[in-house]
């Protein structure tokens, strides 16, 4: 085996099997069945409440805030992608201030640069190419 051969092998059988989009389509088809599932079961001992909706505001934002932020990193940079990333979940969050929101970002826009740029060496774009 030459040197360049392996460079797009993943390390880990695991993770080789996860990247196949039929295995992770089912996986998260799998993901929405027992979600499903368990709505059902729940709706059967006591009926919903608007307060009950309410309880699944924190899981809709934090699992949209991550989705944006796998989606956007390529295309946006760091920079844009965390922001996009603290204010979506931020909405998750009924008593955050905005200032404590826009601190919550500058500091983890700052450590994920330093970490995986400057320290890993990541080849990571901070900015939109345009």
């Amino acid at each position: 085996m030459s040197l360049g051969e392996g460079q797009n092998n993943l390390p880990n059988p695991f993770w080789r099997m996860l990247a196949r989009r039929d295995v992770l389509a089912g996986l998260l088809g799998l993901g929405a069945v027992v979600v499903v599932q368990g709505l059902r079961e729940a709706q059967d001992v006591r009926p919903l409440s608007s307060a009950d909706f309410s309880a699944l505001r924190p899981l809709v934002f934090v699992t949209a805030s991550l989705v944006i932020f796998g989606l956007s990193i390529e295309r946006l940079g760091l920079v844009i992608s965390i922001l996009l990333l603290i204010g979506v979940g931020a909405v998750a969050a009924r008593a955050l201030r905005p200032l404590e929101t826009l601190a919550a970002a500058l500091v983890l826009i700052v450590l994920s640069w330093g970490i995986f740029i400057l320290g890993l060496g990541l080849t990571i774009p901070v900015w939109p190419e345009w």
